[in-house]
């Protein structure tokens, strides 16, 4: 969309177009070049070959020229001070979903501010009714790709912390988690919360709740909300996925969140196992690491982080 409407004189102008991780990496190394995972969100590669689309970049009036060649992640770009640099996924949902493990059958759902939820597929899904249902194809970081769909996540507490004092998100959760009585819920995916000017008011709103309901019945009803939107897109997962959703495996910040992971459970019916909170860092060191020889397979650094993570757990339970 940017590259649409971007002024035409300026774009024709261009050598090259970067997009942002592909630009850190040229700005390290003088390398040029589209990683994989990164050029498929963009709308412009063609989802069975892997490169870009002549007729899509031209449908835009853009230079078939301008944006480089798609590069695989693993690949070393150069160095800097003498220190190797590598390409790893470039978009952060690829890193991380590079450090979920699961096998077939799995959902990752990748929590933060957004939430996706998908699934690995070896080969890109582009029929009528995976385009009906809004679902992206989405390269993952060493091969294959994320099949998934975006879920509007912690961003809605985020939008109401300084109307309520700048409370931290754990403790929002916590009182979320101590609520008892039941609360409104609304639709998370409907397009009145992509940028509304007052997030509280539109959660009270479309939840039916008092303009004098605490916060805390505000933070439960979200919570509650992007929960049962995950189990919308699991159901529909189930309706085009074959082998169909047998778990949910949950990273990132907002995994850690034991309401959270209770209500994805409730919701799907499906066991709910929780990776790495810094899931998108680990990813990219996965890759990093497969890339230096570190890791045979990305499925070796998937068990160094299972390892990492199980310790993490242990410690966590003797401390409480």
């Amino acid at each position: 969309f940017q590259l649409a409407v971007h002024e035409r004189e300026e774009l024709h102008q261009a050598r090259h177009a970067l997009l942002l991780p592909d630009l850190v990496v040229h700005h390290l190394t003088g390398h040029v070049g589209s990683e994989r995972s990164m050029a498929s969100t963009t709308g412009l590669m063609d989802a069975a070959s892997g490169t870009w689309s002549p007729e899509l970049l031209q449908s835009v009036n853009v230079p078939v020229g301008l944006l480089p060649e798609v590069t695989a992640a693993g690949q070393q770009a150069g160095s800097w001070r003498d220190i190797p640099v590598h390409l790893v996924g470039g978009h952060d949902t690829a890193s991380a979903f590079v450090a979920a493990t699961g096998g077939p059958g799995t959902v990752f759902v990748s929590t933060g501010t957004w939430v996706l939820v998908g699934m690995e597929r070896p080969e890109a899904d582009t029929s009528a009714r995976a385009r009906a249902a809004n679902f992206s194809n989405e390269a993952g970081a060493l091969g294959g790709v994320r099949f998934l769909k975006n879920v509007v996540g912690f961003w809605l507490l985020e939008q109401c912390r300084p109307g309520w004092g700048n409370p931290s998100t754990e403790t929002l959760l916590q009182e979320a988690e101590a609520v008892t009585e039941p609360v409104g819920v609304f639709d998370a995916t409907d397009e009145r919360f992509v940028s509304p000017a007052d997030v509280e008011a539109e959660i009270r709103a479309a939840a039916g709740l008092a303009a004098d309901a605490p916060r805390a019945v505000v933070a439960r009803a979200a919570i509650e909300s992007i929960a049962l939107a995950v189990a919308g897109v699991v159901a529909e997962l189930a309706e085009l996925v074959q082998p169909a959703p047998t778990s949910i495996t949950a990273v990132g910040g907002g995994s850690r969140s034991r309401l959270l992971q209770r209500l994805l459970s409730e919701h799907t019916g499906l066991p709910v196992r929780v990776g790495h909170g810094e899931a998108t860092a680990l990813g990219n060191a996965v890759v990093q690491g497969v890339a230096l020889g570190r890791f045979g397979t990305v499925a070796d650094g998937r068990r160094w982080i299972d390892g990492g993570t199980e310790q993490a757990e242990t410690r966590q339970n003797r401390d409480q």
